[in-house]
């Protein structure tokens, strides 16, 4: 299944020099290029390890980007996305989690890029985008294939609000997120 503590950053793995020889970093991708680095590394892993301590501080700040509002959000996780199925499919791996993932991905979208603080849209503009997104094969398929038994309970509320086409509960969704953020 998908564990976050696996795709996130770069810096908190140790690899095997020979096993870095042909990979490297997709230059396309400029927003989860670590995750997309980490999961090509793990798929071709004949073992992993996993340590409970952690020895590093992940510290975000107000104009990183993982937090700051990008543009080209969209065409990025489409990128992103592409690559992981790709992965995915050359290794038979579990399409519950790539699934997942792109329901992760989508909360991202809409948080970095579509009902961002910094974003140039009106309301409207807001609304619009995300009606559009209940179109977008890349969502559907991902939200009308994954069972509810294996989301959490955001992540079910999240896909009920999608299928329903629920624009008003997709805010308020990332309303509560941005609240339990501020309260951290």
């Amino acid at each position: 299944g998908y564990c976050p503590c696996v795709s996130g950053n770069i810096c908190s793995k140790l690899y095997r020099r020979s096993a870095l020889a042909n990979t490297r970093f997709d230059a396309q991708i400029g927003m989860r290029e670590d995750a997309l680095f980490n999961i090509s590394m793990l798929s071709r892993s004949r073992s992993v390890s996993l340590v409970r301590e952690h020895g590093y501080v992940y510290r975000l700040r107000k104009d990183s980007a993982s937090v700051r509002f990008r543009k080209e959000y969209r065409a990025e996780i489409g990128l992103f996305l592409s690559a992981c199925k790709r992965i995915w499919t050359q290794w038979n791996l579990d399409a519950l989690s790539l699934d997942k993932g792109v329901l992760i991905s989508y909360m991202s979208w809409i948080k970095l890029h579509a009902l961002h603080v910094a974003a140039p849209y009106s309301r409207h503009e807001r609304n619009q985008l995300i009606r559009s997104s209940f179109d977008d094969r890349l969502w559907v398929e991902s939200f009308e294939r994954i069972p509810y038994s294996c989301l959490s309970t955001p992540y079910r509320l999240l896909k009920r609000s999608f299928l329903s086409r629920n624009v008003c509960a997709i805010r308020a969704l990332k309303q509560v997120n941005d609240i339990k953020k501020q309260a951290l």
